[in-house]
């Protein structure tokens, strides 16, 4: 879920119509950032599992549950 939310902030950094708002994604990129690898020493997660997690995600996500996904981008 966290690295969902740091592709759409990605996404929108590279675009023009978020250049106004520039600074704030690039200040939130860096907090999820944070956040990531806070979440990787504290539960000690193997960068494999992290893989294993993204590919559960995607799966699930192409069975039809979008509707966290919609929320997300928003």
């Amino acid at each position: 879920m966290m690295n969902l939310k740091r592709s759409t902030i990605k996404e929108q950094v590279d675009k023009p119509e978020f250049q106004s708002i520039n600074q704030i994604l690039v200040g939130e990129l860096k907090a999820i950032d944070m956040l990531i690898n806070e979440f990787i020493q504290l539960f000690e997660i193997q960068e494999s599992e992290a893989s294993d997690k993204k590919s559960e995600e995607k799966e699930t996500s192409n069975n039809g549950e979008k509707g966290m996904e919609m929320n997300e981008t928003n």
